[in-house]
């Protein structure tokens, strides 16, 4: 889910078993539309990073992001 927290949007994921709450981006940007991978241990999410919004996955367990798109402008956002 989105929260904003300084009129930043920041992507939260929570466990259904436990109820733990775990923030996916962790960053001062605004992050969208998070959507979890089919293996539930990542979840991919929009974010203007670099400047334009691009895709980047968070992988769960690391805590770790990865940009996987790298067009140049927002028009199609």
């Amino acid at each position: 889910y989105v929260v904003i927290e300084n009129n930043k949007e920041k992507i939260w994921a929570q466990s259904l078993e436990t109820g733990e709450t775990r923030k996916v981006s962790d960053n001062e940007f605004s992050n969208w539309y998070p959507a979890f991978f089919p293996d539930n241990r990542r979840i991919a999410y929009s974010s203007n990073q670099n400047g334009n919004f691009q895709i980047y996955v968070a992988d769960l367990e690391t805590a770790e992001s990865t940009q996987i798109t790298f067009g140049d402008s927002n028009a199609n956002m």
